[in-house]
């Protein structure tokens, strides 16, 4: 699939190297490989939303991406499905770091954590995951802890 390289010398204090992708085409190999390993989702079915998903990130469309993303997961085999927040959690974040976004997550603020922060194109999105809730339960969480401070 590609190669990987080291992007730092050895750090003692975390007793390892950091690594990288030289280019996006290894990047983009290197995950392919992996969705079809972990998550038995071959590489011609997740080539298909490549596409859908850069133009949502580009456009700053959370919505669309959702949605895509809401098509997407649909492919995931539901005997590996884990039914936690977390698990949508890494999908979200593995798609938009596949597609050149580096959201971070567990982002503390004075209340609690934010699941998920990312910067768009002309904006910031906070991200907060609900399994088994309603939207309109992560906003009031969003807006209670006052996250976009």
């Amino acid at each position: 699939t590609g190669y990987l390289t080291f992007a730092s010398d050895f750090d003692a204090g975390k007793n390892g190297y950091k690594i990288a992708y030289p280019n996006e085409e290894v990047r983009y190999s290197m995950i392919g490989q992996i969705m079809q390993f972990v998550g038995n989702i071959l590489p011609e079915h997740f080539g298909e939303f490549g596409d859908r998903f850069r133009k949502a990130l580009a456009a700053d469309d959370l919505g669309l991406f959702c949605k895509h993303l809401e098509d997407f997961i649909k492919l995931v085999p539901h005997n590996i499905i884990v039914h936690r927040e977390k698990f949508y959690q890494q999908i979200f974040f593995m798609v938009c770091v596949l597609f050149g976004k580096r959201p971070a997550t567990e982002v503390a603020a004075e209340e609690g954590f934010m699941d998920l922060l990312m910067e768009g194109t002309m904006c910031t999105f906070v991200v907060e995951f609900k399994r088994d809730s309603t939207p309109e339960k992560a906003l009031e969480q969003i807006q209670a802890k006052r996250y976009w401070e």
